[in-house]
């Protein structure tokens, strides 16, 4: 398949999934959080941008393009998964998220708890 299929299909197939009966929007971000810190997601992103601006030869951190894309489809999977829960009204403040196992520094941890608690209050 060529490759700009493969990214649209991925893409295509994070909307369609939300309509399985069986889509369970709470895995989604609880994956996300469990595979990202603040510390990747800020990484992804500015990548993300010099990437849009077309400047790949000073990509800041180095990262893959396809690992971006890949970040960016979770980023995607998540705030949809977000806005499911949010339509659903499931209980975002029942869930636990591990954030310690993937936060290097104590800083890190308490920027990234004040984040937590902002999703899990909505």
């Amino acid at each position: 398949m060529h490759p700009l299929y493969a990214n649209l299909l991925a893409a295509d197939l994070l909307f369609y999934n939300i309509h399985k009966e069986d889509y369970d929007p709470i895995s989604d971000i609880l994956n996300f959080w469990d595979n990202y810190d603040l510390e990747s997601i800020h990484q992804y992103l500015l990548d993300l941008s010099i990437l849009i601006a077309e400047d790949v030869k000073n990509l800041k951190f180095g990262l893959e393009r396809e690992r971006i894309q890949e970040f960016l489809l979770a980023l995607i999977r998540t705030a949809i998964a977000y806005y499911v829960a949010h339509l659903r009204k499931l209980e975002l403040k029942d869930i636990e998220l591990s954030i310690a196992n993937n936060v290097a520094s104590e800083v890190e941890f308490k920027r990234s708890r004040i984040i937590f608690d902002f999703f899990k209050s909505i």
